[in-house]
């Protein structure tokens, strides 16, 4: 998305947001930076006499805090009518090469390690080079060790032991991969593990023996105009359907999106198990809120376009 440089001249009166991001938590430093042009001085246009290296953009201090100006751009920080927390997405230009030795010198990527960690990728990849993996260890800063539901998901999905070590206590708790299929309900949600479209593959493995796919989907894909579930449907084996609604039905429901987004089962007794963003899965009863955004309903074919209409 391009910035509208006139939406970001400085005037009298004008708003100024100022950026902060705190790195101290893996003993990085504290950037300050600001997306503003800050008009220069007659002075400073004379003495440049139109040579623009000699006009670089300017600070704005605040608080005795020096924030350079850095191309930036920010959204999602609006309120969602649902009463959830705003999750805004930052990108910041890579001046002078900054972000860049951040990433290179501080490889646990995550911007909360209290919260999270990502694993930089190289240094998984020459671990697996070095030797076999044994488990994966990690810790939980001024918490217990009791496990997250994504420590429970990723356990899962490497089918290693996990580690967790509490700091300072020093317990120690490993925890297992467990076997087979998560519980359909009141599983916690992580997405592109346990989402919508995993209570979808789910519930046709354990009720009607189908393998369905696992697609790659990043978080966040329905705002990037990716359409997954319109594009792989007929690819996993579905076929539009418009009889009578019967169980085992895919329900492609569009909710707060710009295209169809969210999934969820049919399973009988008027009621549809599906999967919630930042909820526990869960049966509710079809219709009203859920058939008024329904966009299309599939049934497993196997790829057979023969399913009744």
């Amino acid at each position: 998305m391009s910035i509208n440089l006139d939406a970001q001249q400085l005037a009298p009166g004008d708003r100024v947001r100022l950026f902060e991001v705190d790195c101290t938590a893996f003993d990085g430093p504290e950037l300050y930076f600001h997306n503003h042009l800050v008009p220069h001085t007659a002075d400073e246009l004379a003495a440049a006499a139109g040579d623009d290296s000699k006009l670089p953009a300017k600070s704005i201090w605040w608080q005795g805090k020096e924030y350079k100006a850095w191309p930036t751009h920010i959204e999602g920080l609006e309120m969602t009518s649902d009463g959830s927390a705003p999750t805004p997405t930052l990108a910041v230009g890579n001046i002078d090469g900054t972000i860049t030795a951040l990433c290179l010198v501080y490889q646990n990527l995550a911007q909360a390690p209290q919260e999270h960690f990502i694993m930089s990728p190289e240094d998984y990849a020459q671990a697996e080079d070095s030797g076999t993996l044994v488990a994966i260890v990690h810790g939980h800063p001024d918490a217990t060790t009791m496990p997250s539901p994504v420590d429970l998901a990723q356990c899962d999905r490497s089918q290693l032991p996990w580690v967790i070590v509490s700091w300072p206590e020093g317990d120690v708790r490993t925890l297992m991969p467990q076997q087979g299929v998560k519980p359909l309900l009141a599983r916690p949600f992580v997405h592109g593990i346990w989402d919508c479209y995993a209570i979808v593959r789910d519930w046709s493995q354990l009720e009607r023996n189908i393998q369905l796919p696992n697609f790659a989907r990043a978080d966040d894909w329905w705002n990037r105009g990716e359409n997954l579930y319109m594009t792989h449907y007929r690819e996993a084996g579905f076929t539009p359907v418009t009889d009578d609604i019967a169980p085992g039905d895919v329900i492609i429901m569009q909710v707060r999106a710009s295209e169809p987004n969210y999934a969820g089962v049919y399973v009988g007794n008027g009621e549809m198990l599906r999967h919630m963003y930042g909820q526990l899965s869960q049966k509710v009863p079809y219709g009203g809120y859920w058939l008024d955004r329904t966009i299309i309903r599939l049934r497993y074919t196997g790829g057979n376009n023969d399913a009744s209409h």
